[in-house]
């Protein structure tokens, strides 16, 4: 699956577009070019959709990131 998503955090002012590789019932996976800038809480918006997530990152890659839903 992949799906255009948007990171947002700082009460929605500060966000980076990403790509969503596997969204599952617990959790994501998220494609970013900038995996160091995400914070470890973070809301997840599935872009063309009225879908959000609230999330916690529980991994860090390269250009990669995984988060469980709060």
């Amino acid at each position: 699956m992949l799906k255009a998503g948007r990171i947002t955090f700082d009460e929605g002012k500060s966000g980076y577009d990403c790509t969503i590789r596997s969204l599952w019932d617990n959790g994501v996976e998220l494609a970013v070019s900038l995996p160091a800038a995400i914070p470890d809480r973070f809301e997840l918006l599935v872009k063309g959709t009225a879908e959000r997530h609230d999330c916690i990152l529980t991994s860090r890659a390269i250009n990669t990131l995984e988060a469980s839903f709060a």
